[in-house]
């Protein structure tokens, strides 16, 4: 926040308030998150891999070389993946982005807002901001489960 306050002004200008605010609050919590999580993540997924490994070259080892065989036919798949739910956060955040700096600043003007009756132009324009969200949200989603169901298939296929 300190840094934020002590930058240019012309360089702030470029950006709403709902803007500022929803990276300021969002890139705190992904630090915070990465911080505090990245290390137990890590434990935890080696654990997990090193335990699937040896429970299947226990029952069949020849399907464990398939799986290790695999990683990198996967991970190299996940990469077209992981490129698009990149789109599909900034989408997300530029979309949250215009209804907190939409929100701000009716809260802001309220006054001004209430004394020229715009009470149903701000109305809907806030139903015109939410239905961009819930769009946006819903391909959001929609890439995910289609994701999912892709990854599964593959799977699916390669070890049946």
């Amino acid at each position: 926040f300190g840094n934020l306050m002590e930058s240019d002004w012309l360089s702030l200008t470029g950006f709403s308030s709902g803007d500022l605010v929803n990276r300021f609050s969002s890139d705190i919590s992904t630090v915070a998150g990465c911080a505090v999580n990245w290390l137990p993540n890590v434990i935890i997924q080696c654990v997990t891999v090193t335990g699937i490994l040896a429970v299947m070259l226990y029952y069949d080892p020849i399907m464990a070389l398939i799986a290790c065989l695999s990683a990198p036919a996967m991970a190299l798949l996940s990469r077209s993946f992981i490129s698009k739910q990149h789109e599909f956060n900034r989408k997300m955040r530029k979309v949250s982005s215009s209804m907190s700096a939409f929100q701000s600043e009716v809260f802001r003007n309220i006054d001004t807002v209430k004394g020229f009756g715009a009470e149903s132009d701000m109305a809907d324009k806030l139903d015109a901001l939410q239905g961009d969200y819930k769009e946006t949200s819903l391909k959001f989603n929609s890439f995910h489960i289609k994701t999912n169901i892709s990854r599964i298939l593959i799977l699916f296929l390669f070890f049946n």
